[in-house]
């Protein structure tokens, strides 16, 4: 008797490997597999997208990342906020982000992780006063910060030496974060150094809490020190 036939691929099985070669560190073979995906005629679905397009960034697959935004609306994944998420930050990483401001400001709802892609977009592409204007805006429209968006913040301020506002962060992860993470406060201690502040820079890694006294008693002088409050 014949051994039995292999059971054929389905849309579960091979967005899992792609998935899983993504999330093991190996992006150019989870694009391979997406592409045996496509040769096989199994359409992708918004949970393919994501880790093909994060694959697409992390090898310079500019090319590749326009064949998965166009299946995106092909199948209407682009409204996902996950898929959504996941072009921004594909956009970014491929130094293109005008399109990624361009997808945000389509997007008819934006949750906190799409605000918080298009700022990490902003600060870890080199355009610390866009990230922090945008950060002001996510103030304003009241999106709830967490840990990733202050060290975003942090980082921009770093970036240009801006240690009254990065001033003004700090004061606002005390009143918005307490329990500060670990990778929060090594934010804090790199941007306080990179703004020339060495001494407060030692007494927040020595976890010095009238540092943080200070902080807050002057943060109402500050500018944007509504971001505090």
């Amino acid at each position: 008797m014949p051994p039995p036939a292999p059971a054929p691929a389905t849309l579960a099985s091979l967005s899992a490997l792609v998935t899983s070669l993504a999330r093991s560190g190996r992006p150019a073979d989870a694009l391979r597999a997406f592409r045996d995906m496509l040769a096989r005629g199994v359409p992708p679905d918004h949970f393919t997208l994501p880790p093909v397009l994060r694959s697409c960034a992390l090898t310079g697959s500019s090319a590749l990342a326009a064949s998965a935004h166009a299946l995106a609306l092909k199948i209407g994944a682009q409204g996902n906020l996950f898929v959504a998420s996941a072009l921004v930050l594909c956009y970014s990483g491929l130094s293109n982000l005008p399109d990624a401001r361009r997808l945000f400001d389509g997007m008819r709802e934006r949750d906190a992780v799409l605000w918080t892609s298009m700022l990490s977009a902003y600060a870890q592409g080199g355009h610390p006063e866009a990230a922090l204007r945008f950060f002001q805006g996510m103030v304003a429209a009241r999106v709830q910060l967490d840990a990733v968006v202050m060290v975003s913040s942090l980082l921009a301020c770093g970036q240009i030496g801006w240690r009254r506002h990065g001033r003004s962060v700090h004061a606002c992860c005390i009143r918005r974060l307490p329990g500060m993470p670990l990778s929060l406060g090594n934010a804090l201690v790199d941007m306080y150094v990179k703004c020339g502040e060495f001494a407060f820079a030692e007494r927040v890694f020595a976890g010095d809490a009238q540092a943080g006294c200070y902080i807050l008693e002057c943060a109402y002088s500050w500018p944007w020190s509504e971001w505090a409050f």
